[in-house]
């Protein structure tokens, strides 16, 4: 049989050999163990012979007696000492010798010449061979195979490698069915970012003539580099092999080549799971921190003063037509045309500077907006597919930003991170949450925080293992020294209304962070008044509405005069003005949507805020506090703030005051004390309940679920002392409750919401404190919620008042809010509405929001109407209730923020409520009136 003949080329033009196998071969284990386990033998047998005053070493073969002897070692040459010196052209060693070193005989060897390549002597002799070696590096590359072809647009260069920059590319496809396309070159145009890692896109004449200018540049610079006046250690000059080759036209033009932008495409799987309210705000996210919002907002502002400009053009010429009408020589009508020409240019160019706007001098680039979705809308999630988008792609094929900031509450830390891991799946993003466990941290256990925080903020490029910080407000104020030298990409603020104050601890030191992207999460952004609302859009998009006095003489100022009741025409008419005009701004950098989307997605929530009667024994100690000259006396006091806290804990429970500190100057006999009574000194189980309304109430509320259904409840409250009240309740009872506070610790809150979450579990109360845990926690295991007390903040009720209606629930929620009768909580009730009235016209743009209450009225706080059923009601001078309160006529549609669109109920009215806890209470008189909001 013929030997077959290899192939004097290979088959398909680039290397020898078959193609690898893409299939790895099975691992045969325990042959490789059994490999590995063998101690390592030489395959020769060695045994020395001596010489006579040398010892070499020789091999045998185990099979045969010859010899073989193996090859001596070269001996290392040493290069000290033989620079040429310049004048003598002479190595710098005695007698021309060198030295070689050997082990154990080092030996002189006398003027012999060194025969390798870059030797002094010879490259003195032949001066010619560096410019023989350069021209055949320069040589073109041929394949030593005959006949080859080459298949490949690859250059055959010698030398380094070269850098393949590849034409960007989405790293999604734009064209799919369900692609969800947040940034397209095509209708966006060129993005503007002001990143100091950005390169801003430029117009093509300006970016032709800088990369001519920059390639000739670089062509000078290279041809300076290689003149090195350095030496070798041999007296060579010192080149880089880009120097001996020199660079090529082609490398220059792709180092600076600029590509198109491409589309930027959402994850598949992340569109899969968001709801069109929800893909809106993702987009809404992109385009402001991007830039292209601010730019869209720069564009209109352009051309509204080009239309402004325009017509006080217009107007100039009617008048100059009609000077020119009255001149009657014909030289003068010229010269006055030329004059025209000349004025009308110069208007138009002082027109044109003018209309350019420009950021002001206080803006530092940073771009963002605020997310002021209401509680339940899915916030938490958009921000991941934001975050997640710009962490993996960007216009131009490269990922926008390298690290982000989560900054939020201590108690949602945790939950930050189960959202991670829950939207984008487990082992996609490792962030790194500074929980209080020194197990989370980079170094382990001994670490610090601080350490932990300063390793993350140093790594950079592929050092980035968890790009990822999760830390609350009060951890990174204090370690916020550590970011000092960090380029953070992105910054998320949860709970976002902590910033509210631009000269607190907190907003100085997350505003001292370079971070050019910034987005603030709140459902409240306008809590108490407008210099809130200034401060969270001063840190979201700096010098936007000017410095703080410039936005308090032109929005606030106008604004609250005119939205006060007594306010004249003219102060209205100016209000409305600015307000729009505020509006207008600020639309561009907030979203804004209320829980009315919900209501396709989850079950009816009712809402009610019911006016509890005081009982007896509470009423007489209320008129005594009001007429103590210790604490308070008429309208004011010596403390009002005192007087305040004390008369809201006497409208929650007679056991939360102190005796003998409120009433040291009030007898006991005035006080006319039951005799059955028990101070909170006695330390009894019982709570009494009979003693007050509101616990009245919510035994009886607790006794009905426990008997009658299988819901879970949530009980909040501002004071802990309540919470301490209802627990002892709970205890007598025998009703399983768990509670959350400020004194548990930060790992422990989320095992006990997913404790009471699961439905297996018996504990149906859940004791909640709205300072500690009334933002962000999701309680979806619970279907009922009773908020205890208000708060000045309705800010803090409405955070707290969300925790059940959420995404998850999947029973009908009813909400309830107490306020008792004729006292002090009910002007805390009408201080809110006047907030949330507020809120709807700045933030939610509403029109026809009522008036309903004065400055004035609002500060007689310390005014107690026992005769009414409903003060607040009284105000409303509702024309839908007849004079005994009871509803003749529903409104055409419920508005969550005004409460005169909802339901009113009367005590008589409550035998028809769809609730049977509300139900069961016509048969007691502690219910004196409600409102009730249905949310579809």
């Amino acid at each position: 049989m013929a030997r077959r003949r290899l192939p004097d080329r290979p088959p398909n033009g680039i290397g020898m050999a078959q193609r690898p196998r893409l299939v790895p071969r099975p691992i045969n284990v325990e042959l490789s163990m059994n490999k590995l386990n063998k101690p390592f033998k030489v395959p020769y047998r060695v045994n020395k012979v001596s010489h006579n005053n040398s010892s070499t070493t020789t091999t045998t073969l185990s099979s045969s007696s010859s010899q073989r002897i193996l090859r001596k070692r070269s001996n290392t040459i040493n290069y000290s000492g033989m620079d040429v010196d310049k004048n003598n052209n002479l190595i710098n060693n005695e007698e021309n010798n060198y030295l070689i070193n050997d082990k154990e005989n080092p030996k002189i060897l006398d003027k012999k010449r060194l025969t390798n390549a870059l030797s002094s002597q010879r490259l003195m002799k032949d001066p010619s061979r560096l410019d023989n070696i350069e021209r055949t590096l320069k040589r073109s590359f041929s394949v030593p195979i005959r006949g080859y072809v080459q298949r490949h647009s690859l250059p055959l260069t010698l030398g380094t490698k070269k850098k393949i920059i590849t034409e960007p590319r989405p790293l999604h496809d734009p064209s799919d069915e369900c692609a969800i396309v947040l940034y397209d070159p095509s209708v966006d145009g060129q993005m503007i970012i002001h990143d100091p890692n950005l390169t801003t896109n430029i117009s093509t004449n300006e970016k032709s003539k800088s990369n001519e200018n920059e390639n000739d540049n670089n062509k000078k610079n290279l041809k300076r580099e290689t003149i090195h006046p350095k030496l070798m250690s041999n007296g060579l000059k010192n080149k880089s092999l880009l120097e001996l080759l020199g660079p090529s036209d082609s490398s220059l033009e792709l180092s600076n080549k600029k590509f198109a932008n491409v589309p930027v495409v959402m994850d598949p799987k992340l569109t899969k799971i968001l709801r069109p309210h929800q893909v809106e705000g993702v987009k809404f996210l992109y385009r402001c921190v991007t830039g292209l919002a601010m730019k869209d907002y720069l564009e209109s502002e352009k051309i509204t003063n080009a239309l402004d400009s325009q017509q006080d053009s217009s107007k100039d010429l009617s008048l100059d037509e009609l000077i020119n009408k009255d001149d009657k020589d014909s030289k003068d009508s010229e010269d006055s045309k030329t004059s025209k020409k000349k004025t009308k240019s110069k208007k138009k160019d002082k027109k044109k500077k003018e209309v350019i706007p420009v950021l002001p001098a206080v803006n530092t680039g940073a771009y963002g907006c605020i997310m002021a979705d209401e509680m339940g809308l899915g916030k938490t999630l958009q921000c991941i597919a934001l975050m997640w988008t710009l962490l993996r792609q960007g216009p131009q094929g490269k990922r926008l930003i390298d690290k982000c900031i989560i900054v939020c509450p201590s108690s949602l830390v945790n939950n930050w991170a189960n959202e991670l891991i829950k939207w984008l799946g487990p082992g996609t993003l490792s962030p790194l949450a500074v929980d209080g466990k020194k197990s989370s941290l980079v170094g382990g256990a001994n670490a610090t925080v601080a350490d932990a925080v300063h390793a993350w903020a140093q790594a950079k490029g592929r050092n980035i293992v968890k790009p990822v910080l999760i830390i609350s407000y009060e951890t990174l104020r204090r370690n916020v020294d550590q970011l000092k030298d960090c380029n953070v990409g992105l910054m998320l603020a949860d709970e976002g209304h902590r910033l509210k104050n631009g000269e607190s601890l907190t907003f100085t030191a997350l505003n001292s962070i370079h971070c050019p992207r910034r987005i603030i999460l709140s459902g409240t952004p306008i809590q108490n008044d407008l210099s809130e609302y200034f401060a969270l859009l001063n840190f979201s998009n700096p010098g936007l509405l000017g410095t703080r006095t410039e936005f308090r003489k032109n929005f606030e100022i106008p604004i609250l005069r005119g939205r006060d009741a007594g306010a004249t025409d003219k102060e209205m008419d100016k209000g409305e003005r600015q307000l729009q005009t505020l509006s207008n701004i600020v639309s561009k950098f907030i979203i804004r949507r209320t829980n009315d989307i919900l209501s396709k997605y989850l079950p009816c929530k009712y809402e009610h805020v019911i006016f509890v009667n005081l009982k007896p024994f509470q009423n007489n100690l209320y008129k005594k506090l009001l007429s103590s000259k210790h604490l308070v006396k008429g309208e004011g006091g010596t403390n009002p703030l005192m007087a305040i806290n004390v008369l809201k804990k006497l409208c929650n429970h007679p056991n939360l005051l102190d005796f003998e500190k409120e009433f040291a100057d009030i007898d006991d006999e005035d006080l006319h004390i039951p005799n059955d009574y028990e101070p909170p000194s006695s330390k009894s189980r019982n709570v009494q309940t009979q003693y007050s309304g509101k616990f009245s109430i919510l035994e009886r509320f607790l006794h009905k679920i426990h008997t009658e259904s299988d819901d879970k409840i949530v009980l909040i409250s501002n004071y802990t002392q309540t919470l301490d009240l209802i627990e002892r309740m709970c205890r007598y009872n025998h009703y399983g409750s768990v509670r959350l506070d400020g004194t548990m610790t930060i790992n422990k809150r989320q095992k006990l919401v997913d404790r009471f979450n699961n439905p297996e579990n018996e504990e149906f109360i859940f004791l909640l404190s709205s300072k500690a845990g009334g933002c962000g926690i999701n309680l979806i295991g619970a279907n009922r919620l009773i908020l205890m007390d208000p708060d000045w903040n309705p800010a803090a009720d409405q955070q707290a008042l969300a925790r059940v209606w959420r995404d998850g629930q999947k029973k009908d929620c009813f909400i309830y809010r107490f306020i008792t009768t004729g006292t002090i909580e009910e002007k805390i009730f009408q201080r809110q509405s006047m907030k949330m009235s507020l809120s709807s016209c700045v933030v939610d743009a509403k029109e026809d929001v009522e008036r309903l209450f004065t400055a004035n009225s609002l500060k007689k706080l310390f005014q107690f109407n026992e005769k009414t059923i409903c003060d607040t009601h009284e105000t409303y001078h509702c024309k839908r209730c007849n004079a005994e309160g009871k509803q003749i006529a529903r409104a055409s549609t419920m508005l969550y923020g005004d409460a005169t669109s909802w339901n009113h109920i009367n005590h008589k009215g409550l035998e028809k409520t769809n609730d049977h806890l509300l139900r069961n209470e016509y048969k007691h008189n502690d219910i004196s009136f409600a409102f009730q909001y249905i949310s579809h």
